[in-house]
C-alpha cells in the first residue's frame, strides 16, 4: 500500500489525527515504516518522509470533506484569506 493510501486510512480510523499533522506523522512513521515512539519523535523532526506525509494528507483532506478535522474549514476560508492578503496576493 503506498504512502497516500496509508495516510487516508489512519485519517479514517483516527479523527484526532485531521487536526493535529504531528500525531498523524508519529503514527505514520511507527504504522508504515515501523519506527518506536522515541525514534519516531526524533525522526519527525528531521526525515524527509514527514513532507511526503504532510503533502498525503492535505490532499486527502482536500478531495474528502469527511476526512477533514474540525479546524479545516476555519483554516481554508478565515486564515487563508487573510495570510494572502498579509503577503500581498489578492
Amino acid at each position: 500500500m503506498n504512502t497516500t493510501k496509508q495516510v487516508k486510512q489512519l485519517l479514517t480510523t483516527n479523527p484526532e489525527m485531521r487536526d493535529n499533522p504531528k500525531k498523524l506523522l508519529r503514527r505514520a512513521l511507527q504504522d508504515i515504516y515501523g519506527v518506536n515512539i522515541l525514534s519516531a519523535i526524533i525522526i519527525a523532526e528531521h526525515y524527509k518522509q514527514m513532507d511526503r506525509i504532510l503533502r498525503s494528507n492535505r490532499k486527502i483532506q482536500s478531495d474528502n470533506k469527511d476526512l477533514r478535522g474540525e479546524k479545516w474549514q476555519m483554516r481554508k476560508e478565515i486564515l487563508a484569506p487573510k495570510v494572502r492578503k498579509e503577503l500581498g496576493y489578492k
